[in-house]
Formats: C-alpha cells, structure tokens, sequence
C-alpha cells in the first residue's frame, strides 16, 4: 500500500472535519487556532510533515509532550507504580497522525478480525467484555466450564522493541512512508 505526500488542501480539509480537542499541547496551539491557518500555511506545515515521512527529524518542540498522571486506584495513590501516564502531543504531531490513520485505513483493515477489539474500525473495549460475556453465559447455560485468564504487559510503552516494530510493520505491509 502506497500512502500520498500530504497536501496544505488535506490539511484544512482535516482541520475543518475533526471535532474540536480540549487539551492543547506544550507548543500552545489550539485546535481553533489550525482552523485559521491559511492555504499556504498549511501547505507549509504538510511539506514539514512530507519531509519528515522522508525522514527528516522532528522539530523538537514537535515531540515534546505534557503527562498528566492519573491514579489507577485513589486508595493507593501513595504508590508512584498504580499511576496511569497520559501524554498529550502537541496539536500538529496529533493533527499529523490523525491524517495518516485516515490514510492507513484500508491497510488497518486489511489486517483487521473479529477477536481485534483496539485500533481497527469500530470493535472497542467494551465489544470485547460483551462478547467475552456471552460466551460464558452461553457455556452455562449448556453446563460446559469456563476458564478464562488475562496478560498485561507491563508499563508496555517504555518494553517497545523498536527494531521488532520495524520489521513486523515493514513485513505486514504498512507503507515504508510511515
């Protein structure tokens, strides 16, 4: 799959399509403020984005992020460990990567099955319990056992392999571009 260079044109169209976002980011843009850009602006901001799917570096307030630390359980707060870590990008990088998964769809979906339940079209959390839920009570309603069991990967985010990411994405087809 071949993805196309991103054109100013894509990204008003995008900026006038999404739906407004609360959190700005470190570099103080508001999704408001994108709205107002002007072609050439934009065409500016899509030959940076263009330049950087060709390899070039981000500029680096582009990957700056702001963490906003949630408490996983408020009777144990005290534990630095039971946190949840949000990162909230700044609004290009996530204007940006909201334009490439709307261009990846097709590959996304390519890929995409029934047990799928994060990432791919419109199975989500809560598709996942439903359905886990119906096949027990399908099982005990015909008298079978169930056994069921669980994995986390813990702190996932910092165990990436980036090298193994490559490769499998390289090998499952996602545009080199990405």
């Amino acid at each position: 799959m071949r993805v196309p260079k991103l054109t100013g044109a894509d990204l008003r169209a995008l900026a006038l399509s999404l739906p407004e976002w609360k959190a700005g980011g470190l570099d103080g843009w508001s999704t408001q403020d994108l709205d107002l850009l002007t072609l050439l602006a934009a065409q500016v901001l899509a030959d940076l984005f263009n330049a950087i799917e060709k390899g070039a570096e981000w500029p680096k307030v582009l990957v700056q992020a702001k963490a906003a630390f949630l408490a996983k359980d408020p009777s144990m707060m005290e534990d630095c460990m039971k946190y949840r870590i949000l990162t909230i990008m700044p609004l290009f990088y996530r204007r940006w990567a909201a334009m490439r998964h709307r261009s990846l769809e097709q590959w996304i979906q390519s890929w995409n099955t029934d047990e799928i339940h994060a990432g791919a079209s419109s199975n989500g959390a809560e598709d996942a319990w439903w359905r886990t839920n119906l096949d027990h009570e399908l099982a005990q309603l015909q008298g079978r056992d169930v056994t069921g069991g669980s994995a986390d990967i813990y702190k996932c985010f910092d165990q990436v392999q980036r090298n193994l990411l490559r490769r499998l994405l390289r090998e499952s087809g996602c545009p080199q571009r990405i």
